[in-house]
């Protein structure tokens, strides 16, 4: 695994985990459409930027989801890779445990601990 992704997806995590409202299974349901629909990185963008706005709502389980798919949509614009859908597709995928562990450990590991 090259650096740049690495360092990409433990950003993208860090940046995750601090959201005020997020939920994990956001970003795994993201991927797993990325995954199912060709790993094409601009219709993944496409597809993140409807799911959080306005007429999307209507898909939403709870009033905290939107807020969640946001959250998504900006860590996922943030990251810094190619558009190659095999490095993005690396990065989302390895971000999606990251925030996952960095969450059951209340808080307490940070990026800069992942980056030694």
């Amino acid at each position: 695994m090259r650096d740049q992704i690495w360092h990409a997806a433990v950003t993208m995590a860090e940046q995750l985990a601090d959201e005020q409202y997020f939920d994990p299974n956001e970003l795994k349901k993201a991927l797993s459409y990325f995954v199912a629909h060709g790993r094409d990185p601009t219709q993944f963008r496409a597809y993140l930027k409807v799911m959080q706005s306005d007429p999307a709502e209507s898909l939403a389980r709870s009033g905290k989801t939107r807020q969640y798919r946001k959250a998504v949509y900006r860590a996922v614009m943030g990251v810094c890779v190619t558009d190659s859908g095999a490095e993005l597709t690396q990065v989302v995928a390895l971000a999606a445990r990251l925030v996952g562990y960095m969450l059951d450990v209340d808080g307490s590991l940070r990026a800069d601990e992942l980056m030694q």
